[in-house]
């Protein structure tokens, strides 16, 4: 399922959010997927900096809302950033398959 929102609406929003820190689960995006995955995949807010450049299977953010730090997909086989809206940190997308933003 895709979400989509306007910012005022995810402004509204926001605060009701799941919010993770990502160092809870090890700053490991599998452990953190098989946790949203037992809570049906809501849309979430990830606390921290992602660092996806050693996942090479990983092909979207899913339902991944907003990020509170940095993401690092260099070099990555991502090919969507589905239905990322905000990042408060900086984005590098260098040589990355970005299909879509």
């Amino acid at each position: 399922m895709k979400y989509i929102i306007t910012e005022d609406q995810l402004k509204k929003v926001k605060d009701r959010l799941l919010k993770i820190p990502f160092s809870t689960f090890g700053y490991d995006w599998h452990s953190l997927q098989e946790y949203l995955k037992g809570k049906g995949n809501p849309p979430y807010i990830l606390k921290g900096s992602i660092d996806l450049m050693d996942y090479k299977e990983i092909t979207t953010l899913g339902s991944l809302i907003s990020v509170e730090g940095n993401i690092y997909l260099l070099d990555s086989s991502i090919k969507t950033l589905e239905n990322l809206t905000s990042v408060e940190g900086s984005l590098n997308l260098m040589y990355s398959s970005i299909q879509s933003l």
